[in-house]
Protein backbone atom coordinates (compact mmCIF):
# COMPACT_ATOMS: atom_id res chain seq x y z
CA UNK A 1 0.00 0.00 0.00
CA UNK A 2 1.41 2.94 -0.93
CA UNK A 3 2.18 6.08 1.44
CA UNK A 4 -1.17 8.47 1.76
CA UNK A 5 -0.06 12.09 3.23
CA UNK A 6 -2.47 13.35 5.20
CA UNK A 7 -5.04 15.70 3.82
CA UNK A 8 -4.46 19.33 5.61
CA UNK A 9 -6.50 20.05 7.87
CA UNK A 10 -10.32 21.71 7.44
CA UNK A 11 -10.01 25.70 8.52
CA UNK A 12 -12.62 26.76 10.96
CA UNK A 13 -14.34 29.41 10.48
CA UNK A 14 -14.22 32.65 12.29
CA UNK A 15 -17.17 33.27 14.74
CA UNK A 16 -18.84 36.58 13.26
CA UNK A 17 -18.40 38.76 16.51
CA UNK A 18 -14.89 37.59 16.18
CA UNK A 19 -14.30 39.06 12.80
CA UNK A 20 -16.48 41.89 14.56
CA UNK A 21 -14.47 42.60 17.12
CA UNK A 22 -11.29 42.29 14.50
CA UNK A 23 -12.31 45.03 12.12
CA UNK A 24 -12.87 47.17 14.65
CA UNK A 25 -9.40 46.72 15.86
CA UNK A 26 -7.96 47.26 12.19
CA UNK A 27 -10.24 50.71 12.35
CA UNK A 28 -9.12 51.94 15.46
CA UNK A 29 -5.43 51.01 14.46
CA UNK A 30 -6.15 52.79 11.15
CA UNK A 31 -7.47 56.18 12.26
CA UNK A 32 -4.67 56.08 14.65
CA UNK A 33 -1.89 56.19 11.98
CA UNK A 34 -4.39 59.08 9.94
CA UNK A 35 -4.62 61.20 12.74
CA UNK A 36 -4.74 64.26 10.70
CA UNK A 37 -7.97 63.01 9.49
CA UNK A 38 -9.70 63.30 12.65
CA UNK A 39 -7.56 66.41 13.49
CA UNK A 40 -9.12 68.07 10.83
CA UNK A 41 -12.69 66.51 11.66
CA UNK A 42 -12.10 68.20 14.93
CA UNK A 43 -11.09 71.77 13.77
CA UNK A 44 -14.07 71.50 11.78
CA UNK A 45 -16.52 71.29 14.19
CA UNK A 46 -14.39 73.88 16.31
CA UNK A 47 -14.78 76.05 13.67
CA UNK A 48 -18.40 75.79 13.28
CA UNK A 49 -19.08 76.45 16.64
CA UNK A 50 -16.81 79.25 16.94
CA UNK A 51 -18.27 80.75 14.28
CA UNK A 52 -21.78 80.45 15.90
CA UNK A 53 -20.23 82.18 19.12
CA UNK A 54 -19.02 85.36 16.71
CA UNK A 55 -22.61 85.32 14.94
CA UNK A 56 -25.06 85.58 18.43
CA UNK A 57 -24.69 87.58 21.11
CA UNK A 58 -27.07 85.35 22.92
CA UNK A 59 -28.70 82.03 21.77
CA UNK A 60 -32.65 81.73 22.55
CA UNK A 61 -32.87 78.00 23.82
CA UNK A 62 -34.83 76.71 20.56
CA UNK A 63 -32.15 78.48 18.44
CA UNK A 64 -29.19 76.76 20.46
CA UNK A 65 -31.04 73.12 20.04
CA UNK A 66 -31.27 73.85 15.92
CA UNK A 67 -27.44 75.13 15.43
CA UNK A 68 -25.69 72.29 17.70
CA UNK A 69 -27.96 69.19 15.85
CA UNK A 70 -26.90 71.31 12.64
CA UNK A 71 -23.30 71.26 13.38
CA UNK A 72 -22.92 68.09 14.58
CA UNK A 73 -24.72 66.95 12.01
CA UNK A 74 -22.26 68.50 9.29
CA UNK A 75 -19.28 66.86 11.26
CA UNK A 76 -20.84 63.62 11.06
CA UNK A 77 -21.12 63.66 7.43
CA UNK A 78 -17.28 64.53 7.21
CA UNK A 79 -16.10 62.34 9.84
CA UNK A 80 -18.09 59.32 8.42
CA UNK A 81 -17.75 59.38 4.56
CA UNK A 82 -14.61 58.30 4.40
CA UNK A 83 -15.66 54.97 5.79
CA UNK A 84 -15.83 53.35 2.46
CA UNK A 85 -13.90 55.72 0.42
CA UNK A 86 -10.19 55.39 1.57
CA UNK A 87 -8.34 52.69 -0.38
CA UNK A 88 -10.50 52.36 -3.08
CA UNK A 89 -11.27 48.84 -5.11
CA UNK A 90 -8.28 47.58 -3.55
CA UNK A 91 -9.77 47.89 0.26
CA UNK A 92 -12.90 46.20 -1.11
CA UNK A 93 -10.97 42.99 -2.37
CA UNK A 94 -8.73 42.96 0.48
CA UNK A 95 -12.00 42.86 3.55
CA UNK A 96 -13.50 40.75 1.01
CA UNK A 97 -10.82 37.64 2.07
CA UNK A 98 -11.28 38.69 5.69
CA UNK A 99 -14.52 38.60 6.56
CA UNK A 100 -18.22 38.56 5.57
CA UNK A 101 -20.39 41.91 4.40
CA UNK A 102 -22.45 40.88 7.37
CA UNK A 103 -19.55 41.55 9.84
CA UNK A 104 -17.73 44.39 7.62
CA UNK A 105 -20.77 46.68 7.73
CA UNK A 106 -21.38 45.78 11.49
CA UNK A 107 -18.21 46.61 12.55
CA UNK A 108 -17.76 49.96 10.34
CA UNK A 109 -21.06 51.32 11.93
CA UNK A 110 -19.97 50.55 15.28
CA UNK A 111 -17.09 52.20 14.87
CA UNK A 112 -18.12 55.07 12.95
CA UNK A 113 -20.85 54.93 16.51
CA UNK A 114 -18.03 55.51 18.71
CA UNK A 115 -16.66 58.28 16.83
CA UNK A 116 -19.83 60.77 16.51
CA UNK A 117 -20.56 60.02 20.53
CA UNK A 118 -17.00 60.97 21.50
CA UNK A 119 -17.11 63.95 18.85
CA UNK A 120 -20.85 64.61 19.83
CA UNK A 121 -19.58 64.94 23.95
CA UNK A 122 -16.44 67.02 22.92
CA UNK A 123 -18.64 69.39 20.51
CA UNK A 124 -21.26 70.17 23.17
CA UNK A 125 -18.14 70.38 26.14
CA UNK A 126 -16.79 73.19 23.57
CA UNK A 127 -20.15 74.18 22.51
CA UNK A 128 -21.82 74.78 26.15
CA UNK A 129 -18.20 76.62 27.12
CA UNK A 130 -19.06 79.53 24.55
CA UNK A 131 -22.33 79.77 24.69
CA UNK A 132 -24.24 78.06 27.45
CA UNK A 133 -26.15 75.19 28.41
CA UNK A 134 -29.69 75.27 28.92
CA UNK A 135 -31.00 71.64 29.23
CA UNK A 136 -33.28 70.90 32.42
CA UNK A 137 -33.27 67.33 31.94
CA UNK A 138 -29.62 66.04 31.35
CA UNK A 139 -30.70 62.60 31.23
CA UNK A 140 -33.20 63.04 28.66
CA UNK A 141 -30.26 65.14 26.60
CA UNK A 142 -27.71 62.47 27.10
CA UNK A 143 -30.12 59.86 25.93
CA UNK A 144 -31.04 61.87 23.03
CA UNK A 145 -27.14 63.15 22.39
CA UNK A 146 -26.10 59.23 22.28
CA UNK A 147 -29.16 58.24 20.19
CA UNK A 148 -29.06 60.99 17.91
CA UNK A 149 -25.01 60.20 16.84
CA UNK A 150 -25.81 56.60 16.46
CA UNK A 151 -28.29 57.40 14.29
CA UNK A 152 -26.04 59.88 12.23
CA UNK A 153 -23.29 56.97 11.71
CA UNK A 154 -25.68 54.16 11.05
CA UNK A 155 -27.32 56.73 8.49
CA UNK A 156 -24.16 57.50 7.03
CA UNK A 157 -22.31 54.26 7.12
CA UNK A 158 -24.51 52.45 4.46
CA UNK A 159 -24.91 55.62 2.40
CA UNK A 160 -21.23 55.52 2.57
CA UNK A 161 -20.92 52.43 1.13
CA UNK A 162 -23.66 52.65 -1.56
CA UNK A 163 -22.06 55.97 -2.78
CA UNK A 164 -18.60 54.68 -2.90
CA UNK A 165 -19.33 51.63 -5.22
CA UNK A 166 -21.62 54.12 -7.80
CA UNK A 167 -17.98 56.81 -7.75
CA UNK A 168 -19.68 59.87 -6.82
CA UNK A 169 -19.76 60.01 -2.95
CA UNK A 170 -20.30 63.58 -2.13
CA UNK A 171 -23.61 63.91 -4.63
CA UNK A 172 -25.48 60.52 -3.07
CA UNK A 173 -24.46 61.09 -0.06
CA UNK A 174 -26.51 64.12 0.04
CA UNK A 175 -29.52 62.75 -2.04
CA UNK A 176 -29.55 59.56 0.08
CA UNK A 177 -29.01 60.72 3.53
CA UNK A 178 -31.42 63.49 3.65
CA UNK A 179 -34.54 61.79 3.27
CA UNK A 180 -33.65 59.31 5.82
CA UNK A 181 -32.48 61.90 8.47
CA UNK A 182 -35.44 64.24 7.91
CA UNK A 183 -37.22 62.29 10.48
CA UNK A 184 -34.32 61.79 12.52
CA UNK A 185 -34.02 65.29 12.86
CA UNK A 186 -37.32 66.26 13.91
CA UNK A 187 -37.49 63.72 16.40
CA UNK A 188 -33.98 64.98 18.05
CA UNK A 189 -35.49 68.51 18.15
CA UNK A 190 -38.64 67.24 20.01
CA UNK A 191 -36.36 65.45 22.29
CA UNK A 192 -34.00 68.65 22.78
CA UNK A 193 -36.98 70.72 23.26
CA UNK A 194 -38.29 69.08 26.02
CA UNK A 195 -35.38 68.28 27.77
CA UNK A 196 -35.31 72.46 27.84
CA UNK A 197 -38.91 72.01 29.57
CA UNK A 198 -39.84 73.82 25.98
CA UNK A 199 -42.40 70.87 24.38
CA UNK A 200 -42.36 70.81 20.63
CA UNK A 201 -45.33 72.31 18.90
CA UNK A 202 -45.03 69.62 15.96
CA UNK A 203 -44.28 66.89 18.91
CA UNK A 204 -46.72 67.87 21.51
CA UNK A 205 -47.67 64.49 22.32
CA UNK A 206 -44.48 62.69 22.52
CA UNK A 207 -43.24 62.23 25.66
CA UNK A 208 -39.58 61.80 26.61
CA UNK A 209 -39.14 57.75 26.81
CA UNK A 210 -41.51 57.61 23.87
CA UNK A 211 -38.89 59.89 21.83
CA UNK A 212 -36.42 57.95 23.20
CA UNK A 213 -37.61 54.55 22.06
CA UNK A 214 -38.54 56.03 18.64
CA UNK A 215 -35.12 56.78 17.89
CA UNK A 216 -33.93 53.39 18.93
CA UNK A 217 -36.40 51.84 16.94
CA UNK A 218 -34.83 54.11 13.73
CA UNK A 219 -31.15 53.06 14.58
CA UNK A 220 -32.47 49.45 14.55
CA UNK A 221 -34.28 49.75 11.14
CA UNK A 222 -31.10 51.25 9.17
CA UNK A 223 -29.03 48.78 10.78
CA UNK A 224 -31.00 46.04 10.05
CA UNK A 225 -31.78 47.78 6.07
CA UNK A 226 -27.75 47.52 6.18
CA UNK A 227 -27.51 44.03 7.19
CA UNK A 228 -29.68 43.01 4.43
CA UNK A 229 -29.10 45.76 1.76
CA UNK A 230 -25.03 45.84 2.20
CA UNK A 231 -24.72 41.94 0.90
CA UNK A 232 -25.78 42.73 -2.22
CA UNK A 233 -23.59 46.03 -2.95
CA UNK A 234 -20.53 43.64 -1.66
CA UNK A 235 -21.10 41.81 -4.24
CA UNK A 236 -22.03 43.94 -7.25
Amino acid sequence: MPNRSPSPPVPRPVPFWTQVAVLIGREVRLEWRMKYALGGVLLYLLAIVFLIFLSFEELEPRSWVLLFWIALLFTAANAVAKSFVLGGSGRWLYDYTLAGPQAIILAKTLYNTGLLIVLAVLGLAIYAAMTGFPPQDLPLFAGTLILGASAFAAVFTLVSAIAARAANTGTLMAILGFPILVPVLRVLTALSLLSLAMPSDRFSELGGGQGLLLLAGINGVVVALALVLFPYIWRD
